[in-house]
């Protein structure tokens, strides 16, 4: 399983990235099997993927919540299998090669940690069925540390704003801090109008993304953004080795 996350400052426009390249058919270039995961408890990916009635593995976890909390469940399965049994119900296909997993959210009081945990024992359990895993990220810097596996391509978005920038370097901070593995990180410039200065990224500059009217407007993207995010994918295929699986 190779992994592909996305991270950044909330409302830089991650989560576009995999929606639109789902959507536009641009992720058919990766091989075998593929995984896109809404891994944000406000559900955005899913959304725009159509999935807004989908069971998550939150809904689930809270149908099974009194075997999850003994350690079993369903038929006394281990918690691995456990995972693995919520992750299998709550897959969505979106084509013959791809299906969509949601993780929701915790509905005791309190941070996601519950959700968080269960999502990555579901990765796990389903890593040998798909050749690639699409993570979207909930947005901030803490996201990044909270699972192990290593990610084999970040694609970090930030926008031309000083601030958005400063938070994609707290996130590669926090990477090396968490001890995360990030085998190549990738910065998105995103809302570019030209002219912005690129010099302090917090990671190689993978591609940039034009300011979009009808984006921010809750549409479709304009021509010139799709244009620019099938450029983005095609260098991914070209420089990174992605189209073949290297």
């Amino acid at each position: 399983m190779k992994t592909l996350m996305t991270a950044g400052k909330g409302g830089t426009g991650k989560t576009a990235l995999l929606a639109y390249g789902y959507r536009l058919g641009l992720l058919e270039a990766l091989p075998g099997r593929i995984l896109l995961v809404d891994a944000d408890p406000h559900q955005a990916l899913g959304h725009l993927l159509g999935l807004d009635n989908a069971l998550t593995l939150g809904d689930l976890r809270h149908r099974h919540r009194i075997g999850l909390k003994n350690g079993t469940g369903l038929e006394a399965l281990s918690r691995r299998d456990f995972a693995r049994q919520l992750a299998r119900e709550a897959l969505q296909p979106l084509s013959p090669r791809v299906d969509g997993l949601l993780m929701g959210r915790n509905d005791d009081p309190g941070c996601q940690c519950v959700v968080n945990s269960l999502l990555g024992s579901a990765l796990e359990a389903l890593a040998e069925e798909y050749d690639w895993v699409l993570v979207d990220n909930e947005a901030g810097i803490e996201p990044i540390g909270r699972h192990r596996w290593p990610a084999d391509i970040l694609l970090l978005v930030v926008t031309p704003q000083p601030l958005d920038v400063w938070v994609g370097h707290r996130i590669m901070q926090q990477a090396r801090d968490t001890g995360r593995q990030i085998r190549q990180p990738c910065t998105v410039l995103n809302r570019h109008r030209g002219g912005e200065a690129e010099d302090a990224l917090p990671a190689p500059l993978l591609g940039r993304l034009p300011y979009s009217a009808n984006l921010e407007a809750g549409g479709f993207p304009d021509i010139p953004w799709v244009a620019a995010l099938q450029e983005m994918w095609q260098r991914l295929r070209d420089e990174i080795g992605i189209a073949e699986g290297r």
